[in-house]
């Protein structure tokens, strides 16, 4: 039986018809489910592939180079030049939530040339993940500062969009989301709240605008990493404004070890280090998170 929701419209729309139907014959076999996939993968004359619940599901549908096209162009709304700029920093922001990452054949002007593969990030709304960043969060009702590591894959930004909506909502605090890439905002989860977006935003200049413009409580935004972005923050400290961000690492020590990271650290930007982690359940990524804490103290006896 086709499962009716296990592809949005937009998901629809891009992705060859033969993949669509594969995707559904999985479904009605009950291999898959639409709240576990995570990722949706196009290859250039290769097996595209599903990721659900953390498995990755090799199709049997190869995808052609028209077909490949044709997907971009949809994900592109028809213009592959409205989207170069992110198209040559590896991604497609398509809204919503969703972010595209593409590769393929650069040329030497930077532009790509011929795109290979796509790898559709399907987003999902999981409320409540973030009790544990919560309590960490408000310590005492007085908002701290948190940076979030784990490898990719695991959940960072699930994590971040509940906690945004979450202290943006109930706790009616003033958040600004620097959301370059788009994918931490689903409009479904932040219509009553009390944040502010700033999409597609270099992280430095959002961080920095965020500061000067809104008056922000507390700023979130995803994925830290080069020296702009470190600057941007040691201002935005000067103004009390606690940040909550992610970053990609698996273990503390290899956090620490990357110089922009440890110059954050060394000006004590962030109050607590939380490693997440997701555990396997009868062959299943669970949808609860292992949280490891350390304080800035602790974590400064690594260095």
């Amino acid at each position: 039986m086709r499962e009716t929701h296990l592809l949005v419209r937009e998901l629809e729309e891009c992705l060859p018809e033969r993949v669509s139907a594969e995707l559904y014959e999985l479904a009605g076999q009950g291999r898959i489910r639409a709240s576990d996939i995570s990722e949706i993968r196009l290859r250039l004359d290769r097996p595209a592939s599903v990721t659900n619940a953390g498995a990755n599901i090799i199709l049997d549908s190869r995808v052609s180079g028209r077909e490949l096209g044709e997907c971009v162009s949809t994900l592109c709304r028809g213009s592959y030049y409205a989207h170069g700029d992110t198209i040559r920093e590896g991604y497609i922001r398509v809204g919503d939530g969703y972010r595209v990452g593409v590769c393929g054949t650069s040329s030497s002007d930077g532009n790509v040339s011929e795109i290979t593969s796509v790898n559709i990030r399907v987003p999902h709304i999981i409320r409540g993940v973030s009790d544990y960043l919560v309590r960490r969060c408000l310590d005492n009702y007085r908002l701290r500062s948190m940076l979030i590591y784990s490898p990719p894959g695991v959940g960072k930004t699930t994590l971040l969009r509940d906690l945004a909506a979450r202290l943006g909502g109930e706790f009616a605090r003033r958040v600004a989301i620097i959301d370059t890439r788009g994918e931490i905002c689903i409009p479904e989860m932040f219509s009553d709240t009390l944040c502010d977006v700033l999409i597609g935003y270099p992280r430095a200049r959002g961080i920095e605008l965020a500061t000067r413009t809104l008056s922000p409580e507390v700023l979130i935004c995803d994925e830290l990493g080069d020296g702009d972005e470190a600057r941007a923050i040691l201002t935005a400290q000067n103004t009390g404004v606690p940040l909550v961000a992610s970053a990609h690492a698996s273990s503390l020590g290899e956090l620490l070890a990357r110089p922009n990271i440890r110059l954050l650290h060394e000006h004590g930007v962030f109050d607590y280090y939380i490693s997440i982690s997701r555990e396997r359940m009868c062959g299943r990524l669970s949808r609860c998170f292992g949280f490891n804490c350390a304080t800035h103290d602790e974590a400064s006896r690594l260095l």
